[in-house]
């Protein structure tokens, strides 16, 4: 009869386990790879040699073809190992793609489209392709920041920017627990797969920092394991209201892929609570109240002063009143 302790060594790692050991063991030995997992995006692989072994291929996104590759040429030192979260490195994760997709589907949607165009957008935990934030600068008039705390995931973006010309772009490293008082404020704020380790849960620090009073974050996020929940619940809900949308556009897509890979017999250990990402989209409640409300129910001087003292009570009671949190798959007015 087998011990306790050799049922502990016999008994299989978790998916989860299995997955992030495959990551790290990418990243030591240098094959990573840049495969989408899911192939949302269409496009070709690139003809250059180097290019091509680096998994470079164009991909078709926003009405622009853009090249994205691995690590040109390069391996990971020790240095780089035990460097910032490593994760990024290891390929395109799934949440990134899905933002990406939910970026370019979503412009034909006039309220979302006004969110983008003309904007400044920061994608915070990029990772090595920072595919979200390279859609995005697809919208006119976008001055785009992708960022990542891990230097190797920042030089690959930065090549990726460089043989792609864009101008609008530009990439380097942010460190969430210390955001950089001298870059001005973003409209728009995208992460991707960046709550699952509780130490980086600061993050809600950083976007407080970068954020303008009326602008939006888009993160997308599986509920891996309570994860997504648990950096939810940290969120202020006097100052934050969210959406956590369990539904999103990329949902149909990716069940429709699924379902035809089982009619063709293909295996596939895919896990909606480790991998499906849902969409969370989060604004400022009082600050962004304040400066509605208050240019609305301004006391003129022509208002009786009973009417005028009525309309201050009134501003004051909504003011301090949160908005409370939903968890739907209707969006909220104040988020659409």
């Amino acid at each position: 009869m087998p011990t306790d302790s050799n049922a502990s060594q016999n008994k299989k790692p978790s998916q989860g386990k299995r997955l992030w050991n495959k990551a790290f063991k990418a990243i030591k030995s240098g094959e990573t790879t840049f495969e989408e997992p899911l192939h949302l995006f269409s496009g070709e692989e690139h003809a250059d040699p180097v290019i091509h072994k680096s998994g470079g291929r164009y991909v078709d996104c926003g009405g622009q073809r853009l090249l994205i590759f691995n690590f040109v040429g390069r391996q990971f030192c020790s240095e780089d190992l035990s460097s910032v979260d490593n994760t990024g490195n290891a390929r395109l994760w799934l949440s990134e793609e899905c933002l990406a997709y939910y970026i370019v589907k979503q412009a034909t949607s006039q309220a979302f489209y006004t969110k983008f165009v003309n904007k400044r957008i920061l994608e915070l935990g990029s990772g090595k392709t920072g595919l979200a934030g390279l859609c995005a600068a697809s919208y006119t008039g976008t001055s785009v920041h992708i960022t990542d705390g891990n230097a190797k995931a920042v030089e690959n973006v930065q090549r990726i920017i460089a043989e792609n010309g864009l101008k609008n772009v530009q990439s380097y490293l942010l460190d969430w627990s210390k955001p950089p008082n001298t870059v001005s404020k973003f409209d728009v704020i995208i992460a991707s797969d960046c709550v699952y380790f509780e130490r980086y849960h600061c993050i809600i620090d950083c976007i407080d920092q970068m954020l303008t009073d009326m602008g939006t974050v888009y993160m997308a996020a599986p509920y891996r394991k309570g994860s997504l929940e648990k950096f939810l619940l940290k969120i202020d809900r006097k100052n934050w209201e969210y959406v956590l949308i369990e539904n999103p556009v990329w949902n149909a897509t990716i069940q429709a892929m699924q379902t035809e890979a089982r009619e063709n017999g293909v295996m596939s250990d895919f896990d909606d609570d480790l991998h499906l990402p849902k969409l969370v989209i989060l604004r400022r409640v009082i600050r962004q109240c304040t400066l509605q409300i208050e240019e609305c129910l301004k006391p003129t001087n022509r208002m009786p002063k009973r009417e005028s003292t009525r309309v201050k009570q009134r501003t004051q009671r909504v003011l301090i009143r949160p908005q409370k949190a939903i968890v739907d798959k209707r969006i909220s007015p104040l988020l659409c």
